[in-house]
């Protein structure tokens, strides 16, 4: 069994065989690690952690695999499973790995509004089916020019409750209007768009597990089943006569079922 490094105690398995050649590994604080394995064929591998697939990406001699990790798993020793179809599926292989989680200090209270919008609700992406077999393309861009408040990870507490939250998204707030783009080629999932404000969340499937979601745009000029391109129009933050305050954007970034900061999608090199 090849060790290399990420974490999951409950998929421990014995009499695993011999793991598929693991060529380079990078951990990044923030919920994603990065695998470099063995080429065997050009049939894409499947790759799970835990009940889901990974992140897999076609590379000349190898192949890359994007990993998704919850900012409150606990370091320790996990499993991955890979299986190249060289073997039957009852032969996955597996790589064990080991996960750096953020580490930052819990910040002053926050009100609850304020606590609330910047940790999203995550049950909304289980409505969400996502079907686009594609391979994505790397690096993310930013869906908004402007000054981004990147907190992904920061533990904030409600001032009202006390509760400590893990902030599980990046925001820009702005008075200006201001252009919404995508992120990198996708097909959009869903327009979810609050009938009162005018307000909208755009669900993207990049490919192959990857997927964002942008909440705060109006004027959306893409419907579900569209495809689109890095940097297409999506809508924008409004009119600022139309509103009597800022608006702000969220960007949600997510693999494998799991939400993971976006700020490391815009620092990966390109496929």
């Amino acid at each position: 069994m090849i060790k290399v490094r990420i974490l999951a105690a409950w998929l421990l398995a014995s009499q695993l065989l011999s793991a598929t050649p693991v060529y380079g590994q990078t951990n990044y604080p923030g919920g994603v690690v990065e695998l470099e394995i063995e080429k065997k064929s050009d049939h894409v591998p499947e790759v799970r952690y835990g009940l889901y697939e990974a992140v897999v990406l076609e590379k000349p001699e190898a192949w890359r695999v994007l990993i998704g990790i919850d900012l409150d798993t606990l370091p320790g020793e996990y499993v991955v499973y890979i299986d190249d179809h060289q073997q039957t599926l009852d032969n996955f292989r597996s790589i064990e790995i080991i996960h750096q989680p953020i580490t930052n200090q819990t910040t002053d209270p926050l009100s609850t509004d304020y606590a609330r919008n910047l940790v999203r609700e995550p049950s909304k992406w289980s409505e969400i089916e996502f079907t686009n077999t594609q391979q994505p393309s790397l690096p993310l861009r930013r869906p908004a020019e402007g000054d981004w408040l990147m907190r992904f990870g920061d533990k904030v507490a409600d001032e009202n409750s006390g509760k400590i939250l893990t902030i599980n998204s990046v925001s820009m707030t702005t008075t200006e209007l201001t252009n919404v783009i995508a992120p990198q080629n996708a097909i959009v999932s869903r327009v979810s768009t609050d009938t009162e404000t005018g307000r909208s969340q755009i669900y993207l499937d990049h490919g192959r597990g990857l997927f964002s979601l942008i909440d705060g745009v109006f004027d959306v000029t893409v419907e579900p089943g569209n495809g689109v391109i890095a940097g297409a129009m999506l809508g924008n933050t409004g009119s600022p006569s139309d509103r009597s305050e800022p608006v702000t954007l969220y960007w949600q970034t997510r693999m494998n079922h799991t939400l993971v900061d976006p700020a490391i999608l815009m620092q990966l090199s390109p496929n």
